[in-house]
């Protein structure tokens, strides 16, 4: 496959992260078809997602972020900014396709906690994500951002003749805050999990049914059979769970 082909079938955006992607040392470039198609869908959900929201900006919150959620979405969105700048300075483009795949996890989960705590979306967050996402992904996703910057964003000029965003201190106690509720949380689902359907009990056997040598005088289970070769002495193979308690080792 040319490249011209690729694109064609990718997309302009879609190749260039499934390039990225493929890493940036002196190792083989690992550039799979599998991560340029889910580029592609991971691309239009941003969209869907930006335009949808944008269209309904007067409904939702305004103020200083207070909840709890938004204060840890905001601090994801100061340390996406930090982390990608260290990262275009090093030309290590694999890893900001990483922190780019967590900023995008960020957003679906403040999303889903502001559902669940039936709150709409805090309207300044809303809109410094997609302004952060069109700004520091642009090298990577040029004709993305410019569609998120020109059309949805409605701004004149391109986002091109834009700055990086300026850093500010992340607040790492709250990220990991957050980090120890997530865990929690699934931790709790798996123990509910268990406890609702608890996984079925194994009942203990005697191992007297189960006699595969003549009686032992020596053996009042009646269970012998000769283990390893014909050479070895008589053992019972079912002593560890024997409920008539002779366990000792049989006499050849």
């Amino acid at each position: 496959m040319f490249f011209i082909d690729a694109v064609k079938r990718y997309s302009a955006d879609g190749m260039r992260v499934a390039c990225a992607y493929a890493g940036d040392t002196l190792e083989d470039a690992n550039f799979t078809t599998e991560t340029a198609d889910a580029a592609i869908l991971r691309l239009y959900t941003i969209i869907e997602w930006a335009q949808e929201v944008t269209a309904s900006l007067g409904e939702l919150r305004e103020g200083a972020p207070s909840t709890f959620a938004d204060k840890v979405f905001d601090a994801s969105i100061n340390l996406f900014i930090e982390q990608c700048d260290a990262d275009y300075e090093r030309m290590n483009y694999r890893n900001i396709i990483v922190y780019w795949h967590s900023f995008n996890h960020a957003k679906d989960s403040y999303a889903l906690t502001c559902e669940a705590e039936k709150q709409k979306l805090h309207r300044d967050l809303v809109v410094k994500f997609i302004k952060t996402m069109a700004v520091v992904m642009a090298p990577i996703i040029s004709f993305t951002s410019e569609f998120l910057w020109r059309t949805v964003l409605k701004n004149a000029r391109s986002v091109f003749f834009e700055t990086y965003p300026a850093k500010t201190k992340v607040d790492s106690t709250i990220l990991k805050a957050n980090e120890y509720i997530q865990r929690t949380v699934g931790t709790l689902r798996v123990k509910i999990g268990t406890h609702n359907n608890p996984p079925k009990k194994v009942r203990p056997f005697p191992c007297y049914p189960f006699c595969f040598s003549p009686v032992s005088p020596t053996c009042s289970c009646r269970n012998r059979t000769r283990l390893f070769s014909p050479r070895s002495p008589p053992a019972c193979i079912f002593a560890a769970r024997c409920p008539i308690g002779n366990r000792r080792r049989l006499r050849s």
